[in-house]
């Protein structure tokens, strides 16, 4: 404990890690008092009730951090509703309601909202509209209120990250009181009864922005603030709402000044700051405000595989970014390692011999040197903020020489995908928050044109597909990104544009280390940034932790950590002799933690970098049942760019292109000849189109009969099916098409009078009698004139109206994208689909399991399946050579297929190299399919032959592991049998399935 005036202080330190749980529970506490006592004073800001100039600067300030955040700002999200409910209000009441839900869909896009954040969207949309109706001339203020609502867990967001703010900026004053570096400004505060606390802390605001710009300059997070020159501008009203929000302020500044003065902060250090960091914002909430995590461990892992450790020579000299800092996790622990080899005797630098001047050598040359960028303000100011805790005592020893030393970090809020600046803001300096986002982007103009040694980072992730969740849910720009990245191809994932920009700012010879989402290396979507890294680099390291992904980032993703190294000059990259890239493969096994996954590989690194194969031989042994090594030559890197990178040993790989090759010798057929493989139907919908037994049955005695109409049919998910069999679970799915000739099209278009019509489109009216009726009376009439040829089924769907035509799928409403509100998301080929017999299986699976359908199930996406094509017909009449009269001919040589495809062979190459999804699967796709090749069944003896159809029958009835091994040996026989010198293959198997 510690005397301070009358106060007894609590000591902070390392030894003490309760105190330092309560002192950060009790941080924790006073963030959410100073949010709670700015959420009035927000509101009465941008309502106008402090002053026009007050609120203009205020909703701008808002409007940049939407922005900054990609989501609609306040203003544009205000002229939008006011523009289309002006337009919605002057709608025939048929037509108001598809413009009111397309509108919904709009905003929340726009707001990245959730399903159920969509709800919220609807009612609120829906509620601002039935008042804009009934209330008539009040639609300014209507809408208005409608906005906020809209925004609110946006204003929530912005106001605790503005009560981080400012509670930090109160933390590092009183951390520099109890070290004697700052008057005792708080202090007294508790001491005078005179002394206003919110004066103070702007004094301490002002009187430190020139010294600690990174943590004390105005910005968005200080639109609270009104100087004196605007005060003077304020009515009697205004000033009298302005005093009671600062006074309420005041007051919860007061208890925080209390409980930060109540501990002794003097010996708080990086070390107990970090202890502090973790716990008054863990990563959970850390990536709630912004501030993205990345595991310490993970961190250390990649600056060790890159060579940025304290004693690499030069390292003084090097210049290291992280493009997307989040909370600073990588640009600390490298500023950290940088002072430790600053604090050393090396030959790459002069240390100054006094106190001061060491200080100031760390400190310019971290200013020199270290460089970090994010999108998001918040994420920024907490990176300063650990960087400013990890240099502040080197600050302080500069101060007593030089008072007016800046401590001015290259911590820069920018979007670092932009390859371009844009000052939209320019028009905006009437104040000194905009004019420093004027200052960030000048920042960020000087390091486009700064080359760096080292790129570091976990840079956003997230694919398209993943709608407005996604980084790149923005069409504007994707669409900018596709003109200026090579990387963005197809469906592509943020994190290789992320991957693409590193590479760009790279020295030559200057190094890459990043985690990112391992899809990359293998997916369709990644052969543009394949191409730029084999073009651009040397991979070094390449190391999958796919199945630990849920665990160090609790969420489904699948992390690699790459290693790269920029080439040389184009003179001399052709004379390169370079070395073999090091694959490191981990796999989940009971017991095998991220954390001690990710020690093992250090481990590994660290006995590869001895040059010694028996030492790397003995460390592997410990873990070699769930961590893989092997190398692999840089050219297969480029070879493979295109059809994308499996990551597997030489001699397993060789095994499967050995297999591969009995296609081309004419010695087997390449299963994607002898099928069409297609993936089933996307819906859209699954809750509407897919029906239970039990939930037919109730629709019957309400007297909607499904099961009266061909539109019926059973469905089979991925779940269903097992190796060799489907589990069906008794599920019905409503096709909405039918087939005509060959061609499949909606099962409601109808010739009338002399035009084809869609007689479920109820928008329209199709005579002058449905002119003034609603949608529920069109069916009831269409129904009763016998326009609707399946009206059963029609009741059905349209008690889903409003949920089924209100899908949006590629920013297209989907009459546009399926030409009607019942139609699919995606049919794909139903005359594949539809048909038996066909071989069918999970499009994820944690092992080969292919079934035989004999039903003629209809599939869901999550099924892959394969119908057999012109070329089959050569196959059956190899297995049976002469004329057979059987009539299952088909099925039994789909059997033969069958033990090929659910054979130990096959889960090999689907296992070899392949990326897993967190839960362990893997992805069957063409890609996977090309590579089955099923031997031609002349070259075998007619016993082996019906050996493997029998052994199918009989698995296909019951699963039986001494069967299954019966075949699998069988089928390696043949294999073997086919290519004598896979004398290898029992053995690969055997390694391969190790590390499954």
């Amino acid at each position: 404990m510690k005397q301070g005036g009358n106060v007894t202080r609590i000591k902070v330190s390392l030894d003490k890690p309760i105190t330092i749980e309560r002192f950060s529970s009790e941080l924790s506490e006073l963030i959410k008092d100073v949010s709670s006592s700015l959420k009035e004073f927000f509101e009465d800001s941008i309502d106008g009730r402090l002053g026009d100039d007050h609120r203009s600067i205020v909703i701008k300030l808002f409007n940049e951090w939407c922005a900054r955040n990609d989501v609609t700002p306040l203003e544009d999200l205000y002229n939008v509703l006011m523009n289309k409910l002006n337009d919605i209000i002057n709608l025939r009441e048929n037509d108001r309601k598809s413009a009111i839900d397309e509108l919904i869909e709009n905003i929340a896009e726009g707001l990245k909202m959730s399903e159920k954040g969509k709800k919220d969207v609807k009612n609120t949309v829906v509620r601002c509209v039935t008042e804009a109706i009934s209330k008539g001339g009040k639609l300014e203020e209507i809408v208005w209120t409608c906005t906020k609502e809209l925004m609110k867990s946006y204003v929530s967001l912005f106001l605790d990250q503005s009560a981080h703010v400012i509670v930090a900026r109160l933390l590092v004053y009183r951390v520099m009181e109890d070290k004697g570096y700052a008057p005792n400004k708080l202090i007294n505060v508790v001491s005078n009864s005179k002394s206003d606390p919110l004066e103070v802390l702007i004094d301490i605001r002002r009187s430190h922005e020139t010294l600690l710009p990174n943590i004390y300059t105005l910005s968005e997070f200080d639109w609270w603030y009104i100087p004196d020159t605007k005060r003077g501008l304020l009515d009697y009203q205004q000033r009298k709402i302005l005093r009671e929000h600062e006074d309420k302020l005041r007051r919860t500044l007061i208890r925080a000044i209390n409980v930060l003065i109540s501990y002794d902060l003097s010996k708080v250090n990086f070390d107990i700051w970090q202890r502090i960091y973790q716990h008054y914002l863990p990563k959970d909430e850390r990536q709630r405000l912004g501030g993205f995590y990345t595991p310490y461990e993970l961190v250390s892992l990649i600056l060790d595989l890159s060579g940025y450790k304290p004693d690499t020579p030069n390292l003084c000299k090097m210049k290291v970014l992280d493009p997307a800092c989040g909370s600073g996790t990588f640009i600390v622990e490298a500023t950290r390692r940088l002072v430790e080899h600053l604090e050393s005797k090396r030959e790459c630098h002069t240390t100054p011999q006094t106190s001061w001047g060491k200080a100031k050598f760390v400190l310019d040359t971290v200013k020199e040197n270290m460089y970090a960028i994010d999108i998001h303000p918040f994420a920024s100011f907490l990176t300063s903020l650990n960087l400013t805790m990890l240099l502040l005592d080197y600050y302080f020893r500069i101060r007593h020489q030089d008072p007016d030393y800046r401590l001015e970090l290259n911590v820069i809020t920018a979007d670092s995908l932009a390859k371009h600046v844009h000052i939209s803001i320019a028009t905006y300096f009437t104040n000194a928050r905009l004019k420093e986002a004027h200052e960030r982007l000048k920042k960020y103009e000087k390091v486009l044109g700064t080359k760096f040694n080292y790129v570091f980072g976990n840079p956003p992730w997230g694919s398209v597909l993943k709608g407005s969740l996604s980084p790149l849910w923005n069409p504007k720009k994707r669409d900018e990104y596709r003109e200026r990245y090579k990387s963005a191809v197809g469906k592509y994932d943020a994190c290789v544009l992320f991957l693409e920009r590193g590479v760009e700012w790279l020295e030559s010879n200057g190094i890459l280390g990043m985690v990112v989402n391992n899809w990359f290396i293998y997916r369709d979507f990644g052969k543009g940034i394949r191409k730029v890294i084999t073009d651009e680099a040397n991979i070094l390291y390449l190391i999958d932790l796919g199945d630990f992904g849920k665990e160090l980032f609790r969420a489904m993703n699948n992390p690699l950590i790459i290693v790269l190294q920029k080439k040389q000059g184009q003179s001399t990259r052709s004379e390169e002799r370079t070395p073999s890239a090091t694959v490191i493969r981990t796999f989940k096994k009971k017991g095998v933690t991220a954390k001690r996954v990710i020690e093992e590989v250090a481990e590994l690194v660290k006995a590869i970098e001895t040059g010694d194969s028996e030492i790397v031989g003995r460390v592997l042994e410990k873990f070699e049942d769930h961590v893989c090594l092997f190398y692999i030559p840089q050219e297969f890197f480029k070879n493979e760019a295109e059809k994308g990178w499996r990551l597997a040993p030489q001699e397993m790989v060789d095994v499967i292109n050995d297999i591969i090759s009995l296609a081309d010798k004419g010695r087997g057929y390449r299963l994607t000849d002898l099928f069409i493989d297609k993936q089933g139907v996307t819906t859209g919908s699954n809750k509407v189109f897919i029906l239970d037994e039990k939930k037919i049955h109730e629709l019957s005695e309400k007297g909607i009969d499904l099961r009266k109409e061909p539109l019926l049919f059973k469905c089979l998910a991925g779940r269903e099916i097992q190796p060799w069999r489907i589990d069906w679970h008794r599920r019905w799915i409503i096709l909405p098409y039918v087939k005509e000739g060959d061609e499949w099209r909606l099962a409601f278009i109808i010739q009338y009078k002399n035009a084809k019509v869609d007689a479920l489109d109820l928008s329209k009216y199709i005579n002058k009698d449905e002119k003034n009726m609603g949608e529920e009376d069109r069916l009831t009439y269409r129904i009763a004139l016998g326009l609707i040829r399946y009206p059963n089924t029609a009741r059905y769907l349209f008690q889903s109206y409003d949920q089924l035509r209100n899908r949006v799928f590629e920013d297209k409403r989907i009459e546009e994208y399926a030409g009607s509100w019942y139609g699919y998301h995606r049919v794909r080929d139903l005359n594949v689909l539809t048909s038996k017999p066909k071989i069918v299986t999970p499009r994820l699976c944690d092992k080969p399991s292919f079934a035989l359908d004999t039903e003629g199930y209809l599939p869901l996406d999550s099924v892959i399946a394969l119908v057999p094509s012109e070329k089959f017909d050569e196959l059956k009449n190899e297995v049976y050579s002469i004329p057979d009269k059987q009539a299952d001919i088909t099925n039994k040589t789909l059997l033969y297929v069958l033990a090929f495809l659910n054979s130990r062979i096959t889960h090999l190459i689907l296992s070899l190299g392949a990326p897993r999804t967190p839960k362990g699967d893997y992805s069957i796709d063409e890609q996977v399919l090309s590579k089955i090749v099923i031997p031609k069944p002349s070259l075998l003896d007619r016993k082996t032959i019906e050996e493997i159809i029998t052994l199918s029958e009989k698995l296909c009835h019951c699963v039986c592991t001494d069967l299954q091994q019966k075949l699998d040996k069988i089928i390696a026989e043949v294999y073997s049998k086919l290519l004598p010198k896979l004398g290898k293959l029992g053995e690969c198997i055997k390694s391969q399935e190790s590390s499954m």
